[in-house]
């Protein structure tokens, strides 16, 4: 297999940004967590030490207001914009795609110099069949420089089930490879695989879906003393070891 694209998210200050940095991660990600931390100084300055160490700064929005996302953009500077709102569930595309659809077109438009990734939601292990990933994939792959697949927790009270309501992500759970493995096969967008990845999975699930990248968030974070893990906080050595097994896929 080619190199793998590491990915980590979520990053939010200078010195968590480090640990990415440090351990040789490729692709290091930030998180807006509402409008009200649009111009959040931390995240600004997280985006500004990945850009310095000439890594790829992405940046995830969750909000949808275009105006403010241009000025988010301007303000941060980030190399990707990462979009992961929740386009479909059990019940087939929601009704929301087409103004997500929109709003990426604009951004699109307006901030050429960014490039764009889109979630692709998957449904977690033996569910796969039961959300329209490929074709969330077909609506997207035009206006899309790169895709994620992440997991979508089906049959568990639809957002509500979601760690963030509305969108996908940071579930530690893994999602169906086998579905991942559908949309790289449809589609000529480089695609990163999400959901559930740690050091000792991350190699198995890059074969079995061929994908171009390996991302992790909530399994290479740090662990609480009642075994919970701590967003924002990452764990350095789940990191290195996350890094290294990537590195070994095809050597």
């Amino acid at each position: 297999m080619p190199r793998v694209t590491v990915q980590v998210y979520e990053l939010q200050s200078v010195a968590e940004a480090a640990i990415c940095i440090e351990a040789g991660v490729d692709n290091i990600g930030s998180v807006l967590l509402d409008e009200a931390h649009a111009f959040d100084a931390d995240v600004r300055a997280a985006q500004r030490e990945i850009r310095a160490a000439g890594r790829t700064a992405c940046l995830i929005p969750l909000f949808s207001d275009v105006e403010l996302i241009c000025r988010a953009i301007d303000f941060h500077d980030p190399h990707i914009v990462h979009f992961c709102e929740s386009l479909a569930d059990e019940n087939g595309l929601r009704s929301n795609l087409a103004v997500c659809l929109r709003l990426q077109a604009e951004i699109r438009r307006r901030c050429p110099q960014i490039k764009l990734m889109r979630a692709i939601p998957v449904a977690q292990v033996g569910s796969g069949h039961l959300v329209p990933s490929v074709q969330v994939a077909a609506h997207f792959a035009p206006i899309s420089d790169f895709f994620i697949a992440d997991t979508y927790l089906v049959k568990q009270g639809g957002d509500a089930a979601q760690p963030v309501g509305g969108f996908v992500g940071i579930t530690g759970k893994q999602c169906c490879w086998d579905t991942v493995r559908e949309v790289v096969q449809a589609h000529a967008v480089p695609l990163v695989l999400a959901g559930g990845l740690d050091a000792e999975n991350v190699a198995a699930g890059m074969r079995a879906t061929g994908a171009w990248g390996a991302d992790t968030c909530t399994r290479t974070n740090k662990l609480a003393a009642d075994g919970t893990r701590v967003r924002f906080a990452k764990d350095r050595a789940l990191v290195r070891q996350f890094v290294q097994s990537c590195r070994a896929i095809g050597g």
